[in-house]
């Protein structure tokens, strides 16, 4: 299509047949003679760059539609509206001279002529089309204004951008819907389609006191004079102004089948009865009339409508509205008549009221269908604004029966028959519920609670609340529901769900609260026509809108009243001068008697007894009957009533006041005739109970959480790793892809809090529930699903797991470098966006101060998105309550360590920054790892205490214990402070692991530094004398190896003869794993409790030489001597061994080991050697080549430990927390490479 549009060509045959002598349309002189008489005509074809098919210019003069010009088809833009009567009058003779041509041809028997077809076709819509222009069209455009444009332009080419001429276009037709179809005016609260329907029902006289009238016949009379469009949109219009359901205040008084709360339709028009309801009469209809409101032709201008209704109080807020517009919708709720008068009157009191104090009067909405709304912040917003959402519950109760048999049989077994007999609408899955509940507990059980329905809430339909409450029955997502019953009936809504015994009807309610349709959110969106023009209004704006319209129809209504009362009074007084004055009646009659006409008559009596014209012509009109002395009494009456009502109308006139109180009283006597209490109960948030979330219903269960460093996690259940001997090789946890290798292990419930931590210093939030679950074997498959049918995730997510922007619904994925599982009882409810934390730790010392503390990133990250500022360093309060709480400790990998309180933070797509990582190592802090090591986050753990003690273990070797309150609380963005000192014999060392252990076990630790020692100890994490020293220049280390070089030989020889120490009980110990799978035990009381930025003490021996390891093919299947020391055997080179993991354990545990590779194997604790510091260990796990050991976790505790036992408002008890906590101390820590 050309981007210019040629809107003129010039006129006369010779121009016609040059443009269009190559067309296909006109083939002979005929057709050319029919365009000519057309292209007369009708100016508006000008407009075409090619001849429109008669065929196409019909169609589209009936549909009123837009196409280019090139397929013939004349478009809207160009002038061509089909909503113009004269193009329906032209579409009209068109089709009839085709259809009268056609039939013609065929009753002759002889194929008719096309040509003479199209000639007669276009002929008669060039003189339709003629005769619609000199009539002057109506409608929605096109005809003859349009034609007087274009007549006006002969001779004359516009070019036009076809954007703009579309623009233009579209605009006019969106306005066109948005006045005249879907958003209602403020003033009358009624679309147009409604306002025609009670107005034509009142030109039938309809009234509330009258007999019914079919349907069909007020549609029609709609239809014929005032509505030209569909007769279904019409019926469907009245058929909602007559639902008790959908409207506050009905309009219509429906006699018939009119739909239901089912959402049944109505019955056809030609069934269904109506007439005007009371209050429509009273409160839009009353006050119409030609002087009070504007009117406005019809559409065939035959008669006139009302642009209004004048209404008595605002409609709209009484019944509200609902539409959709183009680019614009409409969502008003229904209130209380009584409650929006009372604000009405208040509003008048004190223009200058607020929206807060008119709440106080319109508490809230009130809908048809009762309901509860929930009372908050929000309500406030959406009747300030017109924008907003509230919470709208449906009304429920449960009931309590007694046990046994009785009521609750009874009910079943009248189910049961419902179902039998196909009588009862039964949803899909209850028949299934029903069955299960006969079959299973059977009715010597009985079931002592069932919840029971009343109210609904406002547009929710009863059959699908049912279904969907059925669906969740037969899919077991609705815990504790065992059948579901609808027992409405004339009396009310009632529906029945059945509670299975043992289980708490609450919590079933608050599942259907949270799971179905019984708890919806109303959008307020207060669109409303304003002076024409759409316009979002609060509750006080809609007021102040309706009180000025209100006030305008009764100072009109009271200026027509004047007018008439006066002309009244004129004619009064007349006929008291006719009739008091002595012999003025028979002068009157002997004129009139001698008069030849009346015109005579009327003129003598103007003449002659000084009477105006209006006078004259009562008089005249006068009856003998009215000339009687009583007659003449009720006159004087007349009079004086007359002039009291003049006096009370210009009062009205002249006064705002007064105009004001009579809208007042005619407001509140409109609600004193029509009383209904609210049905819609307001409940504050607060009031609401609080009932356990409907993942506490179901027993918790354990599991294994595995994450690759490019971000795929895998659930595997508890059951789905069987117990294995001491260094064997296990079976795959996860399958990776290629250049991928397992980063982190961690046991945890499906009911925790997953923190998943990136490399850059970045947390993530999800629940354990929501990681899709592998699927379990030895016959777990029914467990899998119930966790999948719960946590709405797949049972099975196959061996590769999921990518972590699956389950975090995000963008993208991004590398892990730690999981930490967090109890559901032990992270804060309330979500903070920011913690008040201070630059230092609470129980620091001053000399804390001096040290530097390292962030991530050059001058900080104050204009990072990302960043939280927790507050200043002078908040000591708050800093010292953050301290005593639980916290996260985080450490890089370059030996960086800090704590961050533990806070419900604001979850955001990018990810919470938690860590300052930068790129170079700060200045004034030491470097943990070896040269070129990139920095990053590296491992996780949380503790729940400052008296918690924080574990580090370097890759040769040596363990650092300080207590976890040496660790300072800092900013997210902070980098940390140093943690381990590298000797300088070891300058190549570097931080493998960390955990956190228990405050419980830290008296267990043997060679304690001294209390006052630890006071005494400075921030740096030195203490004084030569201990520190030692510790720092490596000079302790080498003390260790010279004094133990005897116990060294002999552990050595005793390896040999195979008379190592012995596995089994030992106590709390710390468990030591190397990369080649080589692991052992060593009792806490051989470990010490140091400070921070220590070397630590030797802990395991590793070869710094490359180091002999046992790969799969040496090492063979182990059997029940698998739990005596292993003597590692020569085999292949594979590079130096290293410490990987370290894990507090207890006697009877059972750990997780995973390699790098995927493969996870599980192990009894007893089966792995006690033996001293300075000792290599036995093999523990069996590998294949290339690969090596990245993490151990303590295995899932049995299910039935893990089952936490729920308060009365569902959280955790404080001892199950605690285990909760002790279990992650030891597998909290996320290690990667």
């Amino acid at each position: 299509m050309s981007s210019a549009i040629q809107h003129s060509l010039p006129v006369g045959n010779t121009a016609w047949r040059r443009q269009y002598k190559a067309s296909p349309c006109i083939r002979n002189a005929s057709h050319l003679h029919g365009w000519c008489c057309l292209w007369r005509a009708y100016p508006n074809l000008r407009q075409l760059s090619h001849p429109p098919a008669a065929t196409s210019a019909t169609s589209n003069s009936v549909s009123g539609g837009s196409v280019s010009p090139s397929n013939g088809i004349m478009g809207r833009g160009l002038g061509v509206c089909g909503h113009g009567l004269g193009n329906r009058r032209a579409a009209s003779t068109i089709t009839a001279a085709r259809n009268r041509s056609t039939s013609s041809g065929g009753s002759s028997g002889q194929e008719p002529d096309p040509d003479a077809d199209t000639a007669a076709t276009v002929e008669a819509a060039a003189a339709t089309a003629a005769r619609a222009d000199r009539e002057g069209s109506i409608g929605g455009g096109g005809g003859g204004a349009a034609v007087a444009v274009a007549d006006s332009m002969i001779g004359r080419v516009e070019d036009t951008e076809l954007y703009d001429e579309t623009y233009k276009s579209y605009l006019s037709y969106a306005m066109s819907v948005i006045v005249s179809r879907a958003i209602p005016d403020v003033r009358d609260g009624l679309k147009p389609v409604h306002r025609r329907i009670l107005y034509a029902m009142h030109e039938l006289g309809l009234a509330h006191n009258k007999p019914f009238k079919k349907c069909a016949r007020v549609v029609g009379e709609v239809l014929g004079k005032f509505h030209p469009h569909g007769d279904t949109a019409v019926y469907d219009s009245l058929v909602r102004m007559a639902q008790f359901f959908s409207m506050r205040q009905p309009l219509v008084d429906g006699h018939g089948n009119f739909g239901s709360l089912d959402d049944d339709p109505a019955a056809a028009m030609r069934y269904t009865e109506c007439r005007l309801t009371r209050a429509a009469g009273e409160s839009l209809l009353r006050d119409l009339g030609r002087d009070t409101v504007d009117w406005q032709p019809t559409f065939d201008e035959s008669q006139s409508e009302p642009l209004v209704l004048p209404a008595v109080a605002p409609n709209l807020l009484v019944n509200g509205s609902a539409g959709i517009a183009v680019g614009l919708a409409s969502n008003i709720p229904p209130h209380n008549l009584g409650e929006v008068v009372a604000a009405l009157r208040a509003l008048i009191s004190d223009p200058w009221v607020s929206t807060e104090q008119l709440m106080q009067h319109v508490r809230g909405p009130d809908f048809p269908t009762g309901g509860e709304i929930v009372v908050g912040p929000e309500l406030l917003q959406a009747y300030d604004t017109g924008k907003g959402s509230v919470v709208v519950r449906g009304k429920a109760t449960v009931e309590r029966l007694g046990g046994g048999g009785g009521a609750a049989d009874d009910g079943a077994a009248a189910a049961v028959a419902a179902v039998a007999t196909g009588r009862g609408r039964r949803r899909r899955g209850a028949v299934a519920a029903t069955a299960t509940y006969a079959g299973e507990e059977g009715p010597a059980a009985g079931r002592r609670e069932q919840i029971v329905i009343s109210e609904l809430p406002y547009q929710v339909f009863k059959s699908d609340l049912v279904a969907a409450i059925a669906e969740l029955i037969e899919s077991k997502q609705l815990e504790g529901a065992s059948d579901v019953r609808d027992e409405s009936d004339r009396t009310g809504v009632r529906v029945v769900v059945d509670v299975k015994k043992g289980h708490s009807g609450e919590a079933v309610l608050a599942q259907l609260y949270k799971s179905t349709k019984l708890q919806v959110n109303f959008n307020f969106n207060c669109m409303s026509l304003h002076n024409m023009k759409p316009r979002l209004m609060g509750l006080k704006a809609m007021l102040e809108a309706f009180l000025d319209f209100r006030c305008e129809v009764v100072q009109r209504r009271s200026s027509a009243a004047l007018l008439a009362a006066r002309q009244r009074l004129h004619l009064v007084q007349g006929f008291l001068r006719l009739l008091e004055e002595d012999g003025r009646l028979d002068a009157v009659v002997a004129d009139v008697r001698v008069a030849a006409d009346g015109a005579a008559a009327r003129r003598a009596l103007v003449s002659r007894h000084d009477l105006s014209e209006d006078q004259a012509e009562a008089i005249l009109g006068l009856t003998l009957r009215r000339l009687t002395g009583l007659e003449a009494a009720k006159l004087e009456q007349e009079r004086v009533e007359l002039q009291q009502t003049i006096t009370r109308l210009q009062n009205i006139l002249a006064s705002r006041t007064a105009l004001l109180a009579v809208v007042e009283q005619e407001a509140a006597a409109l609600a004193e005739a029509h009383p209904d209490p609210r049905r819609t109960a307001l409940v504050a948030a607060s009031d609401i109970p609080v009932h356990p979330d409907p993942e506490d219903l179901r027993p918790s269960q354990s599991c294994l959480v595995l994450a690759s460093r490019r971000g795929f996690l895998r659930r595997l259940p508890d059951e789905a790793l069987a117990l294995q001997n001491r260094n064997t090789r296990g079976k795959s946890g996860i399958r990776l892809r290629g250049g991928d290798f397992l980063a982190a292990l961690t046991s945890s419930s499906d009911r925790d809090m997953l923190l998943l931590l990136t490399p850059d210093g970045k947390m993530f939030k999800t629940r354990v529930a929501s990681v899709p679950a592998a699927a379990a074997a030895a016959g777990s498959t029914a467990m899998a699903a119930s966790q999948a049918s719960t946590s709405g995730v797949a049972a099975s997510a196959g061996p590769s797991g999921a990518s972590v922007a699956n389950v975090l619904k995000i963008p993208e994925s991004f590398p892990i470098a730690a999981i930490v599982p967090v109890p559901a009882g032990l992270l804060p409810a309330a979500v903070v966006p920011s913690s008040p934390c201070g630059g230092s730790s609470a129980t620091a010392s001053p000399a804390a101060s001096t040290e530097q503390v390292a962030d991530g990133a050059p001058g900080g990250d104050a204009n990072d998105e990302d960043a939280e500022i927790q507050g200043g360093g002078d908040d000591s309060g708050a800093d010292a309550e953050a301290a005593q709480g639980p916290c996260l400790v985080l450490c890089s990998r370059q030996g960086l360590i800090k704590r961050l309180p533990l806070r419900n933070r604001r979850d955001r797509k990018k990810g919470i920054t938690v860590m300052g990582i930068g790129s170079r190592t700060p200045e004034g802090t030491e470097a943990t790892g070896p040269a070129g090591t990139s920095e990053e986050l590296g491992w996780a753990a949380l503790s729940s205490s400052p008296r918690d003690v924080v574990v580090l273990a370097s890759a040769e070797g040596q363990v650092l214990m300080f207590p976890a309150s040496d660790v300072r609380i800092l900013r997210p963005q902070s980098g940390g402070v140093q943690a381990l000192r590298i000797s300088k014999r070891r300058h190549q060392d570097r931080i493998a692991d960390m955990i956190v252990l228990p405050a419980d076990r830290v008296p267990l630790l043997g060679m304690q530094l001294p209390a006052a020692a630890a006071a005494a100890a400075g921030d740096d994490g030195t203490a004084p004398g030569s201990a520190a020293q030692g510790s720092e220049d490596g000079g302790e280390d080498e003390e260790v190896e010279e004094d133990t070089r005897g116990e060294l030989e002999l552990h050595e020889q005793q390896e040999r003869d195979g008379d190592g120490p012995a596995s089994g009980p030992a106590g709390p110990c710390l468990l030591i794993v190397t990369a080649h799978g080589i692991g052992k035990r060593i009792p806490l009381g051989q470990l010490r409790l140091g400070t921070r930025r220590q070397a630590g003490v030797l802990a395991i021996r590793v070869s710094r030489a490359e180091r002999a390891r046992r790969s799969r093919s040496s090492g063979g299947a182990t059997t029940a001597a698998a739990a005596a020391p292993t003597t590692p055997v020569p085999s292949p080179s594979r590079g130096p061994d290293r410490v990987v993991a370290v894990l507090a354990v207890r006697d009877g545990e059972e750990v997780v080991m995973a390699s790098r590779n995927g493969v996870v194997v599980r192990q009894s604790v007893d089966g792995i050697a006690v033996q001293g510091r300075i000792t290599r260990g036995t093999f523990v796990m069996q590998l294949d080549d290339g690969d090596e050991v990245v993490d151990i976790s303590i295995a899932p505790p049995p299910a039935a430990s893990s089952t936490s036992t729920l308060t009365s408002n569902g959280a955790a008890e404080r001892g199950v927390v605690g285990r909760a906590v002790d279990r992650g101390h030891g597998v909290l820590g996320g290690r990667g490479e």
